[in-house]
């Protein structure tokens, strides 16, 4: 089923979000999180509706759901899928496979992001905390033996 991969939105929520973008026009940024990738799904269900609503704005798109980073630029806006937040995961070296925590600092230009890997999070010391050493992060990483 489509909509258990990229989500789906119906007429009511499209007409809910263009009122509500439209009442709002002089917004710096608009920022627009979601579980699924449902601006990847075609036709009426997809995100068509909100991004002609947004046409000509400011916005960045964030969403979840795959576990997999991934970045692409789409009417001229950032489309950022997120990787694992803490979440399950396959420890399988594909591209975007990573715990991370994403800091957005909002500047007179837009977002500003960065992505901490959760494993490059140390103590005072230098050390991963609470005995995290001994734990395998990242396969083929410099801790990990490769799967």
């Amino acid at each position: 089923m489509q909509e258990s991969k990229t989500g789906e939105i119906g007429p009511a929520q499209s007409a809910y979000f263009e009122k509500l973008i439209a009442a709002h026009p002089k917004v710096r940024w608009t920022i627009a999180l979601m579980h699924k990738p449902v601006y990847a799904r075609p036709g009426d269900k997809g995100l068509a509706r909100i991004e002609a609503a947004l046409k000509g704005r400011p916005y960045t798109i964030l969403n979840g759901h795959f576990h997999r980073y991934s970045y692409a630029q789409r009417n001229g806006s950032d489309y950022i899928m997120l990787g694992t937040t803490g979440g399950e995961r396959d420890f399988d070296g594909s591209p975007g496979a990573m715990d991370h925590v994403m800091w957005i600092t909002m500047t007179d230009h837009g977002p500003d992001i960065a992505n901490l890997k959760l494993d490059g999070v140390l103590d005072k010391t230098g050390h991963v905390p609470a005995g995290g050493e001994a734990l395998c992060l990242d396969h083929g990483g410099p801790h990990c033996p490769a799967p």
